[in-house]
């Protein structure tokens, strides 16, 4: 048969290619650049994009398959990552102009054509009016209106903002179209969420806001008057649900760290947290944190980002603001802002790497390159029994990293590995030097690395035994081969930890200079260290925990005291010399914000208008014939009190260090408060709703530097209410023991007891609802291989003798069941069950509340609810099964908040439940 002849293959055409021209002539001009992106569909990723700088000019993309794509043109005039922000100028094309992406078809083999797009400045306009409030929120809070627009209207063009003010505004706006909204930060946080007033603009009374349209012609200068509203008060939280009641607060608060723009005088950032619960007065430890932006020099401070984390390192490089933080697992530990601190992207978490817990300590901005960034801190391990020195490096301005040191792994309580500072050279920008500590043979020593390669490739220029870590690294600004370090000075031990907390009464520090550019170290001064900064001339001032050292010539070794400041702003935690201001210096401090000195650090006024804190609750006592009075002890930050619900708050007694509180339940008058940090006032007492207190006559022996003596649990008998025991813990011949006491005159005197034997800190306490001689207590031991492990120890002679009944664990939290007295909850790390009273322990939930807390509902204790890290869950059998209450967190600024203490009281039908976070939350719901 005849062979058929073969169909020949069709010839398929090549790829498509893209053609176009971008037009631009504006106020950008030669300023940033810009991109054009090629998407498959709107919200997805970029296929392909092109850059050059602003002008006009034409483009071709080859290679592309069939299809439609959707394109995009960006002009973005500060060369930041990620996506374009509100000022950027973003086109798309859009053929019939509705202001809708239109699809372009791209044939395959073919060429498709997009034509000219054109780049517009938006108009200029100017928006004039006045914004009215009067209601029941202080107008003594940061008064916020923005112009609003783009898609949704829900894209922020400009704001203006002014603190504690009224009336009159002017507001620069450019773009075609617009609304105007206002809102009072009435908790000083930074953002718009209950219960901040807020209004917009409707003239009309349409209930939505008004569209404002600038002149048509692009002719700047337009004027738009008469846009005058007020402000409303929101609706009052649901209670149905656990809400906060945004308080207690106090101005000022924790500071951790200060930058400074050098470009712009006046500018400076400070990050602003929490002073936490772990211990007592002074703490290094921050959560909740806000950074806050000055442009007067530091008179007034204004919340731009606010994390759930603890943020402490910043670094600020003309509009590059990053600030970094000491965290954990799944933890914020990078944010950026590209424009001078007004948006914030969070960057990177510590999830990104394998398991473990990390912290950023420090972060610094190559001056010459501002997109190469690097950041220090340290590793651990799951356990956080193992600690590394860490360095990261970024080169697109935080948006992602590299790790490029990391020190060997010490699991040694001799101390914790970590870098503390980094300093790049002004004069040479590859130069960085990273400080820090590492463990040695047992023994914490100072080290500095050097990198001459941008951070690349790391050698250990220098040690020194005689110190325990380096905690800051300042270039000369005058002569850059000239570098100083702060270091923390040993104490005798060999042991240091990552954070050093009770400052008060100890000015401890050294100075180390090298004059070759850190090659080379020697000890320079004796009396100062820890933190140091250069200003303006060249001057040099270093500090300790509470003085101010200042050089008289940075050439010279020469050094003198400038001054201290006030004993209630508790320790210095962060030092900045103004970059273009002769003689003046801001110093962050432990419990009162920042301190001004405008005469080279001699004198000092308190500079933190606007700069607030919440207080995470400690404890939390409230009256039992009266909800809506209730104390809290707010830790460093001192006691608190309201009888309005939390609607206002006053503070109590004197002194901070605050930790235990309770009310007798027989005599609603009177109070107890158990004090950290106080040897001669550990308990205050108050006979009249606590407007006033008075010491306990106890005396506690003096602390000694991390181990302050105080009271920490407070518990009255149910069954005979003038008998009180308060627990804490106590130093008797240099050695921690805990503190034991009673009271059987209702807490006016009291007796110390032993306490139970090798317990170095009674954490809590309970006494048996029928029985006031049968107690269990939450108490840190030392185990014989010496290590300190937490416990749970009975006794049934009124606290003489004691019986160690479970080990270890972590315990915060002793509840007797009021109905049952035989039946005991305890929570922190495990939450664990007696039912003979504490003699033998069943566990309920293995250690997965990280920090929980139980309460019980006083008429239906078979009602426990159990909060703790993503925990918040109810038992409405003893603890037999466990459901979630509702969700698996609270949240607060659209984050989820870790929950602290945990009360819950029943009163005339109504369930209520009170939560320590940041600040109180409350809940309630009709009685179980």
């Amino acid at each position: 048969p005849p062979i058929p002849t073969p169909t020949p293959e069709p010839t398929l055409p090549g790829p498509g290619t893209l053609t176009g021209r971008v037009e631009y002539d504006g106020r950008w001009l030669g300023q940033g650049h810009i991109l054009v992106q090629l998407f498959r569909r709107l919200g997805g990723q970029c296929v392909t994009s092109t850059l050059w700088t602003t002008a006009s000019g034409d483009y071709a993309f080859g290679g592309l398959t069939e299809g439609d794509f959707y394109l995009r043109v960006w002009l973005n005039p500060t060369e930041h990552p990620g996506e374009p922000l509100p000022y950027d100028l973003v086109a798309w094309y859009d053929t019939n102009g509705d202001g809708q992406p239109d699809t372009l078809a791209v044939p395959r083999g073919g060429q498709g054509n997009a034509g000219t797009i054109a780049l517009h400045d938006p108009p200029s306009a100017t928006v004039r009016g006045t914004i009215h409030y009067s209601g029941r929120q202080s107008n003594q809070h940061w008064l916020t209106v923005r112009a609003m627009g783009g898609p949704e209207g829900r894209q922020m063009l400009a704001e203006t903002s002014c603190l504690a003010c009224g009336g009159a505004y002017t507001l620069p706006v450019m773009a075609n179209s617009f609304s105007v909204h206002a809102w009072l930060d009435a908790n000083d946080n930074g953002v718009v969420d209950w219960p901040d007033p807020t209004g917009y603009y409707d003239p009309d009374k349409l209930g939505y806001p008004a569209g404002i349209t600038p002149a048509k012609s692009r002719e700047p200068g337009a004027s738009v008057s008469g846009c005058d509203f007020g402000l409303s008060d929101p609706p009052p939280p649901d209670r149905s649900w656990v809400n906060p009641v945004w308080g207690p607060t106090v101005e000022g608060g924790q500071v951790m760290a200060l930058a400074a723009r050098n470009d712009v005088s006046g500018t400076l950032f400070a990050i602003n947290g929490m002073s936490n619960a772990d211990g007592g007065v002074g703490l290094g430890y921050t959560a909740y944190s806000h950074v806050l932006r000055s442009t007067d020099g530091g008179a007034t401070w204004r919340t731009v980002f606010t994390s759930l984390w603890d943020l402490r390192g910043l670094a600020v490089q003309g509009d590059e603001v990053i600030a970094v933080g000491a965290g954990g697992w799944n933890m914020d530990l990078v944010a950026v802002s590209h424009d001078g601190g007004l948006y914030w992207t969070v960057t990177f978490t510590s999830t990104w790497m394998a398991p473990g817990w990390y912290g950023l300590r420090t972060v610094a901005i190559d001056p010459v390159s501002p997109l190469t960034v690097l950041a220090a801190g340290w590793q651990a391990n799951n356990s956080m029994d193992c600690y590394s020195g860490l360095i990261l490096r970024s080169d697109d301005g935080g948006a992602s990293w590299t790790q490029v040191l990391k020190t060997a792994q010490t699991c040694s309580g001799a101390g914790e590995s970590e870098f503390r500072a980094l300093a790049i050279d002004p004069t040479q920008h590859t130069t960085v030097l990273a400080a820090g500590a590492v463990v040695l043979e047992d023994r914490s020593v100072g080290v500095i690395y050097r990198s001459d390669d941008g951070g690349t490739n790391w050698t250990r220029i220098s040690s020194s035994t005689e110190v325990a870590a380096f905690t800051t690294l300042q270039f000369d600004p005058l002569t850059p081969t000239l570098l100083y370090a702060g270091a923390e000075a040993r104490d005798g031990q060999s042991g240091r930890r990552r954070e050093r907390r009770f400052y008060d009464g100890w000015d401890e520090g050294l100075l180390w200079c090298s004059r070759d550019g850190g090659r080379n170290w020697e000890r320079c001064y004796d009396r100062a260290g820890l933190y140091a900064s250069a200003g303006s001339g060249g001057q040099l001032y270093a500090a300790t925990a509470v003085s101010v050292h200042r050089a008289r010539s940075s050439a010279s070794v020469e050094w003198e005291k400038a001054g201290s400041l006030p004993s209630s702003a508790g320790a210095i935690r962060a030092l900045l010399a103004d970059p273009s201001i002769p003689g003046r210096v801001y110093a962050g401090t432990d419990r009162e914000g920042v301190y001004v000195s405008d005469d080279f650090g001699v004198t000092w006024r308190r500079s933190s208008a606007g700069m607030r804190t919440v207080v995470v609750p400690q404890q939390m006592a409230v009256d039992p014939g009266d909800n809506a009075r209730f104390f809290v002890a707010g830790g460093a930050l001192g006691g608190f009190a309201t009888t309005d619900d939390g609607a206002t708050w006053s503070q109590i007694g004197t002194g901070a260090g605050w930790y235990a509180v309770a009310i007798d339940p027989s005599d609603r008058q009177r109070a107890l408060a158990g004090l950290i940090g106080h040897p001669s006032a550990s308990l205050l007492r108050s006979e009249d709703d606590g407007s006033s207190w008075i010491p306990v006559s106890v005396t506690l022996t003096a602390g000694y530097r991390n181990s302050p003596p105080g009271i920490r649990t407070i518990a009255f008998s149910p069954s005979s209410p003038r008998v009180v025991y308060a627990g804490g813990q106590d130093r008797v011949e240099w050695q921690d023991h805990a503190a034991l006491l009673r009271s059987a005159d209702g807490g006016r005197t009291f007796t110390q007891l032993a306490g139970p034997a090798g317990s170095y800190r009674v954490q809590c306490l309970a006494v048996q609802p029928s029985d006031d001689s049968v107690l269990v207590a939450a108490a840190d031991w030392t185990t014989p291989a010496g290590d300190r492990v937490g416990a749970l120890w009975y006794s049934s002679d009124r606290g003489l003798t004691w019986e160690r009944t479970f080990s270890p664990g972590s315990f915060r939290t002793v509840a007797f069941d009021p109905a049952h007295p035989q039946v005991v909850y305890a929570a922190g790390g495990p939450v664990v069950k007696s039912t003979d009273g504490g003699r033998t322990w069943a566990i309920l939930r293995e250690g997965r509340v990280a920090g929980g807390d139980v309460a019980l509902d006083p008429l239906r204790p078979e009602w426990v609810y159990n909060v703790g890290l993503k925990v918040f869950d109810l038992s409405t059998d003893g603890g037999a099964s466990w459901a979630r209450y509702g969700f698996s967190g609270f949240q607060w600024n659209d984050m989820e908040v870790m929950p602290g203490r945990l009360t819950v009281t029943n009163l005339n039908g109504v369930q209520r439940l009170y939560l320590g976070g940041p600040g109180v939350f409350v809940g309630e719901r009709p009685a179980p």
